[in-house]
């Protein structure tokens, strides 16, 4: 659904044929209906299945998304670089 909203398509709720169509089952349909099933997760195991969900991404080593570049210099420091090389250049010409 996320991937329809941030293409600005809508998605159809059928899914088609892949080596997950499985796990769509007994529906094979994209949008889950809700049921009157009871919620048998207790809080404390569903806090420690996300501990081990964060322990194991933290042990993940991790991919840069942006190649690392020289970041260019701040345009206030090459203002005043230029300001103090007329100066030094102005010494020069009195001397």
């Amino acid at each position: 659904m996320q991937t329809g909203l941030a293409l600005g398509v809508e998605v159809d709720n059928k899914v088609p044929r892949h080596e997950y169509y499985d796990y769509f089952g007994p529906d094979y349909t994209l949008h889950v209906e809700p049921s009157n099933m009871k919620n048998k997760n207790t809080r404390r195991k569903l806090e420690e299945i996300r501990w081990k969900l964060l322990d194991n991404l933290s042990k993940l080593q991790h991919s840069p998304s942006v190649p690392f570049q020289e970041r260019p210099p701040d345009t206030k420091m090459a203002e005043m670089k230029m300001k103090m090389r007329r100066e030094d250049e102005r010494w020069e010409l009195l001397l």
